[in-house]
């Protein structure tokens, strides 16, 4: 099911990929130039239904000029199977579908998601803000506290 789903990320042409590269780039004018990149992120999931979590990015131009962008893209299956057991994935698209992100942070936040594409066969991708190249103070007991609350 990856390759699939690689296979329809790489076809996928500026209209499509523009309002996402938009976004993660937070410019109005940047319009996704030349081959893109997707492959998967290694990472696992517990989620039940999900299919893919890639990363996907490419080149972009903008009026300032050439930029870099990539964002992670999780798959993943709604259908009935999926449903009503542990790490059912509704509850992370409602809660991305939701303004449950959109309160004051106190220094912390979730990933942005800066689409949901609701695709045939209960098919969802969520376009998710890629954090790997974020560089950050380790944690120490009290952040994860703070977190988990």
């Amino acid at each position: 099911m990856t390759e699939t789903i690689i296979d329809r990320v790489l076809d996928m042409d500026s209209t499509d990929l523009d309002p996402i590269v938009q976004a993660v780039l937070n410019d109005d004018s940047a319009t996704a130039t030349g081959s893109l990149s997707c492959e998967p992120t290694g990472a696992q999931s517990m989620g039940a239904g999900t299919l893919a979590i890639l990363k996907v990015g490419g080149q972009a131009r903008t009026i300032t000029g050439e930029k870099s962008w990539s964002v992670v893209l999780k798959a993943m299956y709604t259908g009935e199977a999926s449903r009503g057991r542990r790490n059912d994935p509704l509850v992370e698209i409602n809660a991305y579908d939701s303004d449950l992100f959109d309160g004051e942070n106190n220094g912390m936040r979730v990933a942005r998601c800066y689409r949901i594409d609701r695709l045939p066969d209960d098919e969802v991708w969520l376009w998710i803000e890629d954090l790997s190249g974020w560089i950050g103070p380790p944690w120490d007991s009290s952040d994860y506290e703070r977190a988990s609350e």
